[in-house]
């Protein structure tokens, strides 16, 4: 039996339950890849419902299969928000002690507060533990925590990892028992699309002040042409929204780029639109050590489209396998993002199709060895 823990919701729960999206999607790739190694799969998820009140444990089978268990959550005011930490604690203690049995694997999507709780229980030996890192939280894009140092910490703790790219474990000083990670690796048949007479740039992802990324998009556009376009599909807060719409109507009114917001895209409606574009845009901050701490998922979900990328040049980039034929900016300024999207349509796009097949075979053989 493999257990998977984390932030996990299935598609029937998407309404009731908080989670992060990409990190949804990540998770639905390594549980998809957990099951095509034989294995039975149970996923623990420790997510808040999103209403307010108590809620009991919620155990179910998921349409793909997998054994689904969700832990009791109290949401509301500040003795609700006391009662869901000790919740959280209890829930993972009880599953750990009651449905992991000797000879089993736990693998574990790192948050901060979840992998610390786990780090009391890895003293069951005969219970195989793998951490999936997919960003050290304690370093941020404007400011570093002051206790990663504890994070990093009870990363290390864990005898196997799943890391997001290659820089991580040669920052943790981890040199053994752990494979790398991209992202999705999911070829996308292309469909045939209407010829268009514009450069069509894409940044698809999570649209929050604190990242920056998708309002950076928007104020790259302002230096770009009208045989440009740029397309914006995302997700965030309301206030964040607002935001971003303001921003595109401000320099859909100055500019000569036009810029179009699709709103929460997702599955085919998201392909669909990824494919009728030419460049895929992420405009991650560019600042050490976040920018090699992070592999934003939308970097992979672009290369399975066939886009040519650009993106700030950090090392974890320009060492991941799957970077064939990228494109770098050197500052988050939006002229040079600009300027990058100009060089990107004219440089050769590379087929990465057998590539994303090999990443994907080679991660699923290391899961069956390590299971």
């Amino acid at each position: 039996m493999v257990h998977y823990i984390g932030y996990y919701v299935d598609k029937n729960n998407e309404n009731e339950y908080s989670y992060n999206v990409p990190g949804l999607k990540k998770m639905q790739y390594v549980a998809a890849s957990l099951k095509s190694t034989g294995e039975e799969v149970s996923i623990f998820s420790v997510c808040r419902k999103k209403s307010k009140g108590r809620f009991s444990t919620k155990s179910l089978i998921t349409e793909e299969g997998y054994h689904l268990t969700y832990r009791a959550t109290s949401v509301g005011g500040f003795f609700e928000k006391a009662l869901d930490k000790i919740q959280f604690i209890r829930a993972i203690d009880k599953y750990i002690k009651t449905q992991v049995k000797d000879n089993d694997t736990v693998v574990v999507y790192h948050s901060v507060n979840l992998t610390h709780r786990l780090t009391k229980h890895l003293k069951r030996k005969k219970v195989k533990w793998i951490l999936e890192v997919e960003e050290l939280y304690g370093y941020g894009a404007s400011f570093d925590n002051p206790d990663v140092h504890k994070e990093i910490e009870d990363i290390k703790k864990f005898p196997k990892h799943i890391f997001v790219n290659n820089v991580l474990p040669e920052f943790l000083g981890i040199s053994q028992n752990y494979t790398v990670c991209y992202g999705s690796y999911i070829v996308q048949e292309k469909p045939i699309t209407a010829p268009h007479d514009k450069v069509r740039v894409v940044y698809a992802g999570t649209i929050e002040q604190s990242k920056i990324g998708a309002y950076t998009a928007v104020e790259a556009a302002r230096y770009l042409g009208d045989d440009y376009e740029m397309h914006i599909a995302g997700f965030g807060t309301e206030q964040a929204i607002s935001k971003l719409k303001e921003m595109i109507e401000e320099n859909n009114r100055l500019g000569e780029c036009q810029i179009i917001y699709h709103g929460k895209l997702d599955g085919e409606e998201l392909s669909n639109l990824l494919f009728s574009c030419d460049i895929g845009l992420s405009t991650y901050v560019i600042r050490l050590p976040f920018s090699n701490c992070v592999f934003p998922s939308k970097l992979t979900t672009y290369v399975c489209h066939g886009l040519k990328v650009v993106i700030g040049r950090a090392e974890n980039f320009e060492k991941a396998e799957i970077a064939k034929g990228w494109t770098y900016y050197d500052e988050n300024e939006p002229r040079m993002i600009a300027e990058a999207v100009e060089r990107a349509q004219g440089s050769t796009g590379v087929d990465c199709t057998e590539l994303i097949k090999r990443l994907d075979g080679d991660f699923k053989k290391w899961l069956k060895e390590n299971l």
